[in-house]
C-alpha cells in the first residue's frame, strides 16, 4: 500500500509540474514595440486601401440594372425562330427578315440569369476611380482580368 502511494504522490507531482510547465499557464506580456508599430502602419495601409474601395462603390455604383440575353434565332429551344434585327447600313426597316439574332435587354430583378450592370451616368469621378484602380493594380503587378460572361450568354459575331 506504501508504495502505491508513493506511487500516485509521484503523478500528482509530475502531472502538477507539467501543468505549470504548460504554454497555456504561462501570461502573454503583448507586442513589443516593433511589432506594435508594424502593425499600426499595416492598419494605415488597410485604411486607406478601404477608403478607395468605398470611393469607387459610391462613385461607380449609383444605379444597377438586370439584364438578360434574349432571342432563339434557330429555334432549338422554343420551336420557333425569334429575335432581334441586326443589320448594317439602310435607312429604315429591313422587310424580309429571314434570320434573328439574339440580344441584351433589360429584365426583370428577379431573373435568376440576369447580369446586374452598374454605373454612373455622367459621373466623372467614377472613370477617374477606376483609371486609378487600374494603375494601382499594375503597379503592384495585378493583371486585371475582362470581365466573364455568365454560360447564358453567347459573344455577338455580326
Amino acid at each position: 500500500m506504501r508504495r502505491f502511494l508513493m506511487l500516485v504522490g509521484v503523478a500528482v507531482v509530475a502531472a502538477a509540474m507539467y501543468v505549470a510547465a504548460s504554454s497555456a499557464s504561462r501570461v502573454s506580456i503583448g507586442p513589443t514595440a516593433k511589432q506594435f508599430a508594424a502593425l499600426k502602419k499595416q492598419v494605415k495601409v488597410l485604411t486607406h486601401e478601404n477608403k478607395v474601395v468605398i470611393g469607387v462603390l459610391s462613385a461607380c455604383m449609383q444605379g444597377a440594372v438586370p439584364i438578360n440575353q434574349f432571342g432563339d434565332p434557330t429555334g432549338s429551344l422554343s420551336g420557333t425562330d425569334q429575335g432581334y434585327v441586326y443589320a448594317k447600313g439602310g435607312t429604315g426597316p429591313v422587310l424580309g427578315v429571314t434570320s434573328y439574332t439574339t440580344g441584351l435587354d433589360v429584365t426583370s430583378p428577379s431573373d435568376t440569369h440576369a447580369l446586374w450592370i452598374t454605373g454612373s451616368t455622367g459621373n466623372t469621378k467614377c472613370r477617374t476611380a477606376l483609371v486609378g484602380v487600374h494603375l494601382a493594380a499594375a503597379k503592384a503587378g495585378i493583371k486585371l482580368q475582362p470581365l466573364r460572361l455568365p454560360s447564358n450568354f453567347a459573344v455577338h459575331q455580326h
